[in-house]
């Protein structure tokens, strides 16, 4: 693993390789409304020319006045079809002149990040910075967990969003702002959030497997478009949301909707025949749908939405409202539910449930999520 002390140097010869529910104001002190459009905000190349590059450092105090932190940056490099490698030294100015001295690394691989953050902690790191997208997020939170516990309780994660996605961004903080989203990682308040844990079946591996979220899972329709998406890489130069959609319509002329039992803790248990069904910690996922629009990151609680079966004709109908969180007025299609613990499977098993997991679809059912409360200590 190569591993960079900060400097526009060093950068360029890198290897290319929490109630959260709702944001906070800058100084922690009263809650902001969620924007009806969180993507109201400068395009990524616009960030350093409107704000100015010295006007956004003149705002920060001396890096040497802070407590000092032991902090690693894990960048995706490949993230949003690699933009984020092209804007890592944009980037990396800005974190400077924020937090200070940090070491960073980028990854080569599928699950580097996890591997890098369990590496990193192990080696006293307190604060993990992940930058790229949902996918890269999830790795970085299961390197924070091994056997099943904390690597350190006490370690810290951030997050700059840099992906097509960016579901998670959506939930937490409202602006793309690169500016905006390090001015949080610098000045934020602690937050302990939620995580969700699920045991599934893996495809690689042909076994059982257990991974965390923090955002949203699902399977059904969601999973098989995921792979759809994931799988041809033009998509998702064309924008989040029209990859997802264009996947989505294109999947659905082969998918057959599934007949899959549904339980969530003791208080549900039926035979439903769906389209989708998905277990959120966070409120948006598929680039921008708000799937479940009462969610909350720290209320131990999961908010489980399935969509009854759908014609083609009614999906696409349907993007709108689930975009808009207006979905769930239609109750005789979609079934809202909370709980702790839910369990999906297929009535007749034929392989065919596909999941996603933070915008990626590593297998299928069936699958068991457990929320755990409290799991993990964000600084956004």
């Amino acid at each position: 693993m190569a591993m960079n002390n900060h400097s526009p140097s060093a950068g360029q010869q890198a290897l290319e390789k929490g109630d959260v529910s709702r944001p906070f104001s800058d100084d922690g002190s009263a809650p902001l409304a969620l924007s009806e459009n969180p993507d109201e905000a400068e395009s990524w190349e616009a960030v350093g020319k409107a704000a100015g590059e010295d006007a956004a450092m003149s705002e920060v105090s001396p890096p040497e006045a802070r407590p000092p932190r032991k902090i690693r940056v894990i960048v995706n490099p490949r993230s949003c079809s690699g933009k984020t490698n092209r804007k890592w030294s944009h980037i990396s100015r800005i974190l400077k002149a924020y937090i200070g001295d940090f070491d960073y690394v980028f990854t080569e691989a599928p699950m580097d990040a996890c591997a890098m953050t369990r590496a990193a902690l192990k080696e006293g790191v307190e604060q993990i910075i992940a930058v790229g997208g949902d996918g890269t997020l999830n790795e970085v939170v299961n390197g924070f967990f091994e056997d099943d516990k904390p690597v350190n309780p006490e370690a810290v994660l951030s997050y700059i969003s840099s992906g097509t996605g960016s579901d998670f961004r959506r939930s937490f903080f409202s602006s793309r702002k690169y500016r905006g989203q390090v001015k949080r990682v610098a000045q934020g308040e602690l937050r302990r959030l939620d995580l969700g844990r699920l045991t599934y079946h893996d495809d690689e591996t042909g076994e059982n497997k257990t991974r965390y979220f923090i955002n949203a899972a699902s399977c059904g329709l969601s999973g098989a478009t995921c792979r759809t998406v994931n799988g041809l890489r033009f998509l998702k130069k064309l924008g989040g949301q029209i990859a997802f959609q264009w996947g989505a319509i294109s999947t659905l002329f082969q998918y057959r909707s599934l007949e899959l039992r549904l339980q969530v803790d003791d208080t549900f248990d039926e035979i439903l025949e769906v389209n989708t069904i998905a277990v959120c910690n966070g409120r948006y996922f598929g680039s921008g749908m708000k799937i479940a629009p009462e969610a909350s990151l720290n209320d131990g609680l999961f908010d489980i939405i399935a969509i009854r079966k759908l014609s083609l004709f009614q999906v696409i109908k349907w993007f709108p409202l689930i975009y808009k969180g207006t979905h769930l007025k239609k109750k005789d299609l979609v079934i809202m539910l909370r709980g702790k613990q839910v369990r999906i499977e297929e009535t007749h098993t034929n392989g065919k449930g596909l999941i996603e997991i933070d915008g990626e679809s590593p297998g299928r059912l069936p699958v068991v999520y457990d929320i755990v409360p409290g799991a993990i200590l964000v600084k956004n």
